[in-house]
Protein backbone atom coordinates (compact mmCIF):
# COMPACT_ATOMS: atom_id res chain seq x y z
CA UNK A 1 0.00 0.00 0.00
CA UNK A 2 1.10 3.29 -0.29
CA UNK A 3 3.20 4.91 2.72
CA UNK A 4 0.25 6.73 3.74
CA UNK A 5 -3.61 7.02 2.72
CA UNK A 6 -5.80 10.12 4.33
CA UNK A 7 -9.75 10.36 3.69
CA UNK A 8 -10.97 13.98 3.52
CA UNK A 9 -13.65 15.88 1.99
CA UNK A 10 -13.64 18.86 -0.31
CA UNK A 11 -17.02 21.46 -0.41
CA UNK A 12 -17.91 21.26 -3.78
CA UNK A 13 -18.26 23.47 -6.40
CA UNK A 14 -22.75 23.51 -5.25
CA UNK A 15 -22.30 22.97 -1.44
CA UNK A 16 -22.17 19.39 -1.91
CA UNK A 17 -18.98 17.81 -0.61
CA UNK A 18 -16.57 15.76 -2.29
CA UNK A 19 -15.88 12.73 -0.45
CA UNK A 20 -11.92 11.85 -1.49
CA UNK A 21 -8.71 10.00 -0.36
CA UNK A 22 -5.19 11.35 -0.73
CA UNK A 23 -2.40 8.78 -1.48
CA UNK A 24 0.93 10.10 -0.62
CA UNK A 25 3.84 8.45 -2.37
CA UNK A 26 6.69 6.50 -1.49
CA UNK A 27 9.60 8.61 -0.48
CA UNK A 28 10.20 12.46 -2.25
CA UNK A 29 7.37 13.01 -4.75
CA UNK A 30 8.20 13.02 -8.41
CA UNK A 31 4.87 14.43 -9.42
CA UNK A 32 1.28 14.81 -8.20
CA UNK A 33 -2.37 13.89 -10.03
CA UNK A 34 -5.85 14.15 -10.01
CA UNK A 35 -8.16 10.94 -10.57
CA UNK A 36 -11.21 11.25 -11.57
CA UNK A 37 -13.93 8.58 -12.53
CA UNK A 38 -17.16 8.21 -13.56
CA UNK A 39 -18.93 5.65 -11.91
CA UNK A 40 -19.84 5.28 -8.11
CA UNK A 41 -20.43 1.43 -7.58
CA UNK A 42 -17.49 -0.23 -5.78
CA UNK A 43 -16.83 -2.32 -9.09
CA UNK A 44 -16.21 0.88 -11.26
CA UNK A 45 -14.42 2.25 -8.62
CA UNK A 46 -11.63 -0.30 -7.67
CA UNK A 47 -9.16 0.49 -11.10
CA UNK A 48 -8.72 3.99 -9.60
CA UNK A 49 -7.68 2.71 -6.07
CA UNK A 50 -5.87 0.13 -7.50
CA UNK A 51 -4.08 2.57 -9.97
CA UNK A 52 -3.68 5.36 -7.47
CA UNK A 53 -2.10 3.16 -4.87
CA UNK A 54 0.66 1.59 -7.25
CA UNK A 55 0.94 5.24 -8.57
CA UNK A 56 1.92 6.24 -4.82
CA UNK A 57 4.44 3.19 -4.71
CA UNK A 58 6.10 4.57 -7.91
CA UNK A 59 6.79 8.22 -6.93
CA UNK A 60 2.88 9.58 -7.75
CA UNK A 61 0.83 11.42 -5.13
CA UNK A 62 -2.58 10.86 -5.90
CA UNK A 63 -5.48 12.98 -5.08
CA UNK A 64 -8.51 10.51 -6.38
CA UNK A 65 -12.83 11.13 -5.72
CA UNK A 66 -15.97 10.67 -7.49
CA UNK A 67 -18.11 13.16 -8.21
CA UNK A 68 -21.04 10.98 -9.89
CA UNK A 69 -24.43 9.64 -8.34
CA UNK A 70 -25.63 13.56 -7.49
CA UNK A 71 -27.40 14.21 -11.12
CA UNK A 72 -24.96 16.78 -11.70
CA UNK A 73 -24.25 17.60 -15.55
CA UNK A 74 -21.12 17.59 -16.93
CA UNK A 75 -20.35 21.80 -16.51
CA UNK A 76 -21.09 20.33 -12.76
CA UNK A 77 -18.63 17.69 -12.75
CA UNK A 78 -16.39 19.95 -14.28
CA UNK A 79 -16.32 22.50 -12.08
CA UNK A 80 -16.15 20.05 -8.59
CA UNK A 81 -12.76 18.99 -10.61
CA UNK A 82 -11.62 22.63 -10.56
CA UNK A 83 -12.40 22.70 -6.79
CA UNK A 84 -10.45 19.98 -6.42
CA UNK A 85 -7.30 21.85 -8.48
CA UNK A 86 -7.66 25.02 -6.46
CA UNK A 87 -8.06 22.71 -2.78
CA UNK A 88 -4.16 20.56 -4.03
CA UNK A 89 -2.68 24.31 -5.26
CA UNK A 90 -3.55 25.54 -1.73
CA UNK A 91 -1.79 22.41 -0.24
CA UNK A 92 1.20 22.97 -2.23
CA UNK A 93 0.54 20.14 -4.55
CA UNK A 94 -0.48 21.39 -7.61
CA UNK A 95 -0.98 18.46 -9.83
CA UNK A 96 0.64 18.09 -12.73
CA UNK A 97 -1.64 14.81 -13.91
CA UNK A 98 -4.97 14.36 -14.81
CA UNK A 99 -6.57 11.18 -14.90
CA UNK A 100 -10.06 10.33 -15.67
CA UNK A 101 -11.87 7.05 -16.14
CA UNK A 102 -14.93 7.39 -17.97
CA UNK A 103 -16.74 9.98 -17.67
CA UNK A 104 -13.91 11.33 -15.40
CA UNK A 105 -11.87 11.10 -18.44
CA UNK A 106 -13.70 13.40 -20.31
CA UNK A 107 -13.33 16.12 -17.46
CA UNK A 108 -10.03 15.75 -17.19
CA UNK A 109 -9.85 16.75 -21.01
CA UNK A 110 -12.06 19.33 -20.70
CA UNK A 111 -10.59 20.96 -17.02
CA UNK A 112 -6.53 20.47 -18.44
CA UNK A 113 -6.92 23.46 -20.50
CA UNK A 114 -7.63 25.58 -17.41
CA UNK A 115 -5.07 24.37 -15.14
CA UNK A 116 -1.53 25.88 -15.58
CA UNK A 117 0.52 23.28 -14.20
CA UNK A 118 -1.09 20.35 -15.76
CA UNK A 119 1.58 18.92 -18.06
CA UNK A 120 -0.07 15.54 -19.35
CA UNK A 121 -3.78 14.13 -19.23
CA UNK A 122 -5.08 10.23 -19.06
CA UNK A 123 -8.15 8.90 -20.21
CA UNK A 124 -9.12 5.37 -19.50
CA UNK A 125 -12.08 4.13 -21.16
CA UNK A 126 -13.21 7.79 -21.76
CA UNK A 127 -16.48 8.91 -24.23
CA UNK A 128 -15.61 11.47 -26.64
CA UNK A 129 -19.19 13.08 -26.78
CA UNK A 130 -18.79 13.18 -30.77
CA UNK A 131 -22.17 11.92 -31.07
CA UNK A 132 -23.93 14.39 -28.31
CA UNK A 133 -25.15 18.04 -28.39
CA UNK A 134 -21.55 20.17 -27.74
CA UNK A 135 -19.61 17.22 -29.03
CA UNK A 136 -17.71 18.82 -31.91
CA UNK A 137 -17.21 21.71 -29.46
CA UNK A 138 -15.96 19.61 -27.24
CA UNK A 139 -13.15 17.48 -29.49
CA UNK A 140 -12.12 21.21 -30.96
CA UNK A 141 -11.23 21.88 -27.55
CA UNK A 142 -9.17 19.22 -27.43
CA UNK A 143 -7.67 19.60 -30.35
CA UNK A 144 -6.50 22.86 -28.72
CA UNK A 145 -5.58 21.23 -25.31
CA UNK A 146 -1.38 21.85 -25.97
CA UNK A 147 -0.73 19.43 -23.36
CA UNK A 148 0.62 15.48 -23.22
CA UNK A 149 -2.14 12.97 -23.98
CA UNK A 150 -2.29 9.16 -23.48
CA UNK A 151 -5.41 7.56 -24.22
CA UNK A 152 -6.27 3.66 -23.16
CA UNK A 153 -8.94 2.46 -24.12
CA UNK A 154 -10.28 -1.25 -24.38
CA UNK A 155 -11.24 -2.67 -27.36
CA UNK A 156 -13.75 -5.01 -25.72
CA UNK A 157 -15.27 -2.27 -24.13
CA UNK A 158 -19.23 -2.89 -24.06
CA UNK A 159 -20.14 0.52 -22.41
CA UNK A 160 -18.33 3.31 -24.05
CA UNK A 161 -16.89 1.83 -27.59
CA UNK A 162 -13.27 2.13 -29.14
CA UNK A 163 -14.90 4.31 -31.38
CA UNK A 164 -14.66 7.02 -28.75
CA UNK A 165 -10.81 6.40 -28.19
CA UNK A 166 -10.77 7.05 -32.28
CA UNK A 167 -12.24 10.63 -31.99
CA UNK A 168 -10.27 11.38 -29.01
CA UNK A 169 -6.64 10.07 -31.14
CA UNK A 170 -7.86 11.94 -33.92
CA UNK A 171 -8.76 15.33 -32.15
CA UNK A 172 -6.19 15.35 -29.87
CA UNK A 173 -2.78 17.21 -31.36
CA UNK A 174 0.71 15.60 -30.80
CA UNK A 175 2.72 14.86 -27.91
CA UNK A 176 -0.09 12.09 -27.98
CA UNK A 177 -0.48 8.64 -27.36
CA UNK A 178 -2.78 5.47 -27.73
CA UNK A 179 -2.91 2.33 -25.87
CA UNK A 180 -4.92 -1.10 -26.45
CA UNK A 181 -5.97 -2.46 -23.13
CA UNK A 182 -6.55 -5.95 -24.78
CA UNK A 183 -9.35 -7.84 -22.96
CA UNK A 184 -10.01 -5.57 -19.98
CA UNK A 185 -13.68 -4.47 -19.74
CA UNK A 186 -14.72 -1.28 -18.98
CA UNK A 187 -14.47 -1.32 -15.74
CA UNK A 188 -10.83 -2.05 -15.84
CA UNK A 189 -12.14 -5.19 -12.57
CA UNK A 190 -8.77 -7.05 -13.37
CA UNK A 191 -6.22 -6.70 -11.02
CA UNK A 192 -3.02 -7.39 -13.46
CA UNK A 193 -4.59 -4.43 -15.67
CA UNK A 194 -5.00 -1.40 -12.68
CA UNK A 195 -1.11 -2.65 -12.08
CA UNK A 196 -0.04 -2.45 -15.57
CA UNK A 197 -2.05 0.95 -15.80
CA UNK A 198 0.47 2.48 -13.32
CA UNK A 199 3.56 1.16 -14.28
CA UNK A 200 2.84 2.18 -17.86
CA UNK A 201 1.18 5.82 -16.81
CA UNK A 202 4.24 6.39 -14.12
CA UNK A 203 6.48 5.80 -17.66
CA UNK A 204 5.06 7.83 -19.43
CA UNK A 205 4.23 10.83 -17.43
CA UNK A 206 8.05 10.90 -16.51
CA UNK A 207 8.42 12.54 -19.96
CA UNK A 208 5.97 15.51 -19.12
CA UNK A 209 5.85 16.45 -15.78
CA UNK A 210 9.06 18.64 -14.09
CA UNK A 211 11.71 16.61 -12.07
CA UNK A 212 11.97 16.22 -8.77
CA UNK A 213 13.28 18.33 -6.14
CA UNK A 214 17.00 17.65 -5.33
CA UNK A 215 17.55 15.23 -2.66
CA UNK A 216 18.58 17.07 0.79
CA UNK A 217 22.27 17.74 1.11
CA UNK A 218 22.80 15.25 4.14
CA UNK A 219 21.14 12.32 1.89
CA UNK A 220 23.20 10.96 -1.23
CA UNK A 221 21.92 8.98 -4.16
CA UNK A 222 23.30 6.38 -2.45
CA UNK A 223 22.83 6.58 0.68
CA UNK A 224 20.44 3.30 1.79
CA UNK A 225 18.12 1.24 -0.14
CA UNK A 226 14.85 1.11 1.24
CA UNK A 227 12.22 -2.01 1.05
CA UNK A 228 8.88 -1.59 1.56
CA UNK A 229 6.39 -3.52 1.36
CA UNK A 230 3.65 -1.75 -1.16
CA UNK A 231 0.88 -4.33 -2.72
CA UNK A 232 -1.45 -5.17 -3.83
CA UNK A 233 0.20 -8.66 -3.95
CA UNK A 234 1.03 -10.25 -1.00
CA UNK A 235 5.10 -10.16 -1.95
CA UNK A 236 5.07 -6.53 -3.70
CA UNK A 237 7.76 -4.48 -2.37
CA UNK A 238 8.78 -0.52 -3.50
CA UNK A 239 12.58 -0.24 -3.74
CA UNK A 240 13.53 3.07 -2.88
CA UNK A 241 17.00 3.91 -4.32
CA UNK A 242 17.78 7.81 -3.86
CA UNK A 243 15.15 9.53 -6.12
CA UNK A 244 14.81 5.72 -8.31
CA UNK A 245 11.42 4.08 -7.21
CA UNK A 246 11.42 0.24 -8.48
CA UNK A 247 9.31 -2.71 -8.11
CA UNK A 248 10.10 -5.99 -6.58
CA UNK A 249 7.36 -9.22 -6.41
CA UNK A 250 7.60 -12.86 -6.79
CA UNK A 251 6.64 -13.79 -10.53
CA UNK A 252 2.55 -15.18 -10.92
CA UNK A 253 4.10 -18.88 -11.21
CA UNK A 254 4.64 -18.45 -7.29
CA UNK A 255 1.61 -19.03 -5.36
CA UNK A 256 0.35 -15.60 -4.30
CA UNK A 257 2.97 -13.58 -7.18
CA UNK A 258 1.59 -11.32 -8.76
CA UNK A 259 4.68 -10.08 -11.15
CA UNK A 260 4.95 -6.50 -10.55
CA UNK A 261 8.63 -6.21 -10.70
CA UNK A 262 11.73 -8.18 -10.57
CA UNK A 263 12.20 -11.24 -7.80
CA UNK A 264 15.10 -10.38 -5.29
CA UNK A 265 17.51 -12.86 -7.54
CA UNK A 266 16.73 -10.59 -10.43
CA UNK A 267 18.20 -8.01 -8.36
CA UNK A 268 20.99 -9.71 -7.63
CA UNK A 269 21.92 -10.83 -11.02
CA UNK A 270 20.99 -7.06 -12.32
CA UNK A 271 23.47 -5.92 -10.02
CA UNK A 272 26.24 -8.52 -11.08
CA UNK A 273 25.52 -7.33 -14.54
CA UNK A 274 25.50 -3.83 -14.59
CA UNK A 275 28.74 -4.25 -12.11
CA UNK A 276 30.46 -6.00 -15.05
CA UNK A 277 29.37 -3.92 -18.22
CA UNK A 278 30.73 -0.32 -16.23
CA UNK A 279 34.18 -2.31 -15.22
CA UNK A 280 34.68 -3.54 -18.51
CA UNK A 281 33.61 -0.53 -20.55
CA UNK A 282 35.43 2.16 -17.65
CA UNK A 283 38.81 -0.55 -18.94
CA UNK A 284 38.09 -0.59 -22.10
CA UNK A 285 37.84 3.09 -22.55
CA UNK A 286 40.99 3.72 -20.42
CA UNK A 287 43.08 1.51 -22.67
CA UNK A 288 41.75 2.81 -26.12
CA UNK A 289 40.45 -0.76 -26.78
CA UNK A 290 37.68 -0.14 -29.64
CA UNK A 291 34.62 -1.65 -27.46
CA UNK A 292 31.28 -0.78 -29.37
CA UNK A 293 28.94 -2.79 -26.81
CA UNK A 294 28.95 -4.92 -24.22
CA UNK A 295 26.05 -7.18 -23.21
CA UNK A 296 25.59 -9.61 -20.55
CA UNK A 297 23.26 -12.43 -20.41
CA UNK A 298 22.98 -13.91 -16.67
CA UNK A 299 21.20 -17.28 -14.79
CA UNK A 300 20.96 -18.53 -11.42
CA UNK A 301 19.56 -21.53 -9.94
CA UNK A 302 20.69 -24.11 -7.17
CA UNK A 303 22.49 -27.02 -8.21
CA UNK A 304 23.57 -30.22 -5.91
CA UNK A 305 27.21 -29.70 -4.61
CA UNK A 306 28.11 -33.07 -5.71
CA UNK A 307 27.20 -31.76 -9.19
CA UNK A 308 29.74 -28.82 -9.04
CA UNK A 309 33.30 -30.19 -9.96
CA UNK A 310 35.36 -26.73 -8.49
CA UNK A 311 33.02 -26.10 -5.35
CA UNK A 312 34.19 -26.17 -1.61
CA UNK A 313 31.30 -27.83 -0.45
CA UNK A 314 30.41 -31.26 -1.09
CA UNK A 315 26.94 -31.71 0.65
CA UNK A 316 23.83 -29.81 0.25
CA UNK A 317 22.91 -27.36 -2.41
CA UNK A 318 25.44 -24.75 -3.79
CA UNK A 319 24.03 -21.17 -6.03
CA UNK A 320 25.42 -20.73 -9.37
CA UNK A 321 25.07 -18.22 -12.21
CA UNK A 322 26.38 -18.23 -15.61
CA UNK A 323 27.60 -15.10 -17.20
CA UNK A 324 27.85 -14.76 -20.93
CA UNK A 325 29.39 -11.76 -22.08
CA UNK A 326 28.94 -10.64 -25.70
CA UNK A 327 31.57 -7.88 -26.92
CA UNK A 328 30.94 -6.49 -30.08
CA UNK A 329 33.96 -4.33 -31.89
CA UNK A 330 36.71 -4.78 -33.98
CA UNK A 331 38.91 -7.00 -31.23
CA UNK A 332 41.90 -8.78 -31.09
CA UNK A 333 42.29 -12.40 -29.21
CA UNK A 334 44.31 -10.43 -26.25
CA UNK A 335 41.83 -7.67 -26.36
CA UNK A 336 39.20 -10.26 -25.76
CA UNK A 337 40.76 -12.61 -23.36
CA UNK A 338 41.48 -9.48 -21.15
CA UNK A 339 38.43 -7.65 -21.19
CA UNK A 340 36.86 -11.47 -19.96
CA UNK A 341 39.88 -10.78 -17.02
CA UNK A 342 38.03 -7.67 -16.22
CA UNK A 343 34.84 -8.72 -16.16
CA UNK A 344 35.72 -10.87 -13.39
CA UNK A 345 37.44 -8.52 -11.73
CA UNK A 346 34.69 -6.11 -11.11
CA UNK A 347 33.52 -4.83 -7.31
CA UNK A 348 30.17 -6.72 -7.09
CA UNK A 349 31.74 -10.25 -8.57
CA UNK A 350 34.47 -10.00 -6.06
CA UNK A 351 32.09 -9.04 -3.26
CA UNK A 352 29.81 -12.33 -4.19
CA UNK A 353 33.16 -14.15 -3.78
CA UNK A 354 34.39 -13.21 -1.28
CA UNK A 355 33.40 -12.76 3.19
CA UNK A 356 30.17 -10.87 3.39
CA UNK A 357 28.83 -10.73 7.04
CA UNK A 358 25.16 -8.94 7.03
CA UNK A 359 24.49 -7.04 10.20
CA UNK A 360 20.58 -7.21 10.98
CA UNK A 361 18.81 -5.26 13.82
CA UNK A 362 15.28 -4.14 14.58
CA UNK A 363 14.72 -0.34 14.67
CA UNK A 364 11.49 1.23 16.29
Amino acid sequence: MPSRTDKLTIPGAHGQPLSARIDHPVGPPRAWAIFAHGYNSSKHTLVVSRVSAALANLGIGVLRFDFTGRGESFADSLEDLLVAVRFMEKAGTAPQILIGHSLGGAVALAAAGEVESVKAVVTLNSPSGAKREGGAEFLANVGHLKKAVLIVHSPTDDIVGIDNASALFAAAKHPKSFISLDGADHAISAKADALYLAQLIAAWSVRYVEAPAALPEDVTESDAVVVEESGPGRYANTVIIGPHRLMADEPLSMPEGTGTGPAPYDFLLAGLGACTSMTVRMYAELKSIPLERISVRLTHRKIHAQDCVDCESREGKVDRMEREIELTGDLTPEQRARLLEIANKCPVHRTLLGEIKVDTRLVE
